[in-house]
């Protein structure tokens, strides 16, 4: 599960380990992987881990495919 942690006094989403996060609202062209990253530097508007839910998803990294965690 994805966690909110304090990393120079700036709030940073992280994954659960094995994964990476991804924007729920990319848009991908036809054969276009998409953008995963291992942590995000949180706006102050967002709080709580409900928030990045709506916004972000955690991604098993997994060499022969990606699965989003539902």
């Amino acid at each position: 599960m994805m966690k909110i942690i304090k990393e120079n006094n700036i709030d940073v989403l992280m994954p659960e380990i094995g994964y990476l996060l991804h924007d729920k609202s990319e848009v991908l062209e036809e054969g276009q992987a998409p953008y995963l990253t291992d942590k995000i530097y949180l706006a102050k508007s967002i709080t709580t881990i409900e928030q990045c839910k709506e916004i972000w998803e955690e991604v098993k990294i997994d060499e022969n495919q990606l699965e989003s965690k539902n």
